[in-house]
């Protein structure tokens, strides 16, 4: 059974969806992108005025919250 699992993580890509995001400044946001298998990242995105962001922002959230969510398991 091991092996099996072994095998299917070597041909498993990640593909990371955005999840959350919180307000930095008037067009950066830091995005939580998370994938399936549970591997995630927080990035800090620049957009030019007028550009649109991937996801909307979250209402009320911190570094430190995206950070929780980052670390919780995928069910």
């Amino acid at each position: 059974m091991k092996i099996i699992k072994y095998i299917v993580s070597l041909f498993h890509i990640c593909n990371q969806k955005p999840i959350r995001s919180a307000y930095v400044g008037f067009n950066t946001r830091d995005i939580l992108y998370k994938c399936k298998c549970g591997k995630g990242k927080i990035t800090r995105e620049y957009h030019p005025y007028g550009s649109p962001f991937t996801i909307e922002t979250t209402p009320f959230i911190t570094y430190k919250d995206l950070e929780k969510i980052l670390k919780e398991k995928v069910k």
